[in-house]
C-alpha cells in the first residue's frame, strides 16, 4: 500500500500544533497547572470540546484516506467509509460551533494524533477496529459524561449538541 501521508505529516493550518497527549500533560505540569483540571470548569470543557473536534476531524480524514488506500476493497467497505466521512464532517461542524459557543476556537489547544495514528494502520480491518470500535467507543463514554456535565452546569446548547452527536455515533 502506498502511504501518501505519514501520520506525523498530517496537513494543518499553522494555528494547529500537534503534540502527544503525554507531552501536553507534562507541559501543563511544568507550567504549574494540573494535567487534568476540574472536569466542569469552563476551560476544561473548552479543551475537551476542542479535543473531540480534533478527533472527529481525524476520523473524517482517516475514513477518507481508507477510500483511497484500499481501491480493491469491496464496494460496501468503500461506501461505508464514504458515509463515515459525511458523518464525521457533520460532527466536526457541530464541535466547531460549540467551540465558538464556549468562547474557544480551532487550534487553541494542541492536537493529539492517537486517532490519526490508528487511522493509518496498513490493514483495513485494523483501521476499522482501532478507530470505529476502539476509539469511537471510548469517545461515546466521554460524550455521555459531557452531556451530564452540561446538564449540571445548565448549558442546554452543549447538552443537546453533544447528545445529538452521541446518538449519531451509536
Amino acid at each position: 500500500m502506498d502511504r501518501p501521508i505519514a501520520y506525523d505529516k498530517l496537513a494543518r493550518e499553522d494555528r494547529f500544533v500537534r503534540m502527544r497527549a503525554r507531552e501536553v500533560a507534562e507541559l501543563k505540569v511544568s507550567q504549574g497547572l494540573p494535567p487534568f483540571p476540574d472536569l466542569a470548569s469552563a476551560e476544561s470543557i473548552k479543551e475537551r470540546v476542542h479535543g473531540i473536534m480534533v478527533g472527529e476531524l481525524q476520523a473524517m480524514e482517516g475514513a477518507g484516506r481508507s477510500v483511497c488506500d484500499f481501491p480493491d476493497a469491496p464496494w460496501e467497505f468503500t461506501m461505508d467509509m464514504a458515509r463515515q466521512v459525511w458523518d464525521e464532517s457533520r460532527h466536526v461542524e457541530i464541535y466547531l460551533r460549540l467551540l465558538d459557543h464556549l468562547g474557544g476556537y480551532a487550534g487553541e489547544f494542541p492536537e493529539t494524533t492517537i486517532l490519526w495514528r490508528c487511522a493509518c494502520a496498513e490493514d483495513a480491518a485494523a483501521r476499522v477496529a482501532g478507530v470505529n470500535r476502539g476509539l469511537e467507543g471510548l469517545a461515546c463514554d466521554v460524550f455521555n459524561q459531557l452531556v451530564h456535565i452540561a446538564r449540571k452546569i445548565g448549558d442546554p446548547v452543549l447538552e443537546r449538541a453533544v447528545d445529538f452527536v452521541l446518538a449519531d455515533e451509536i
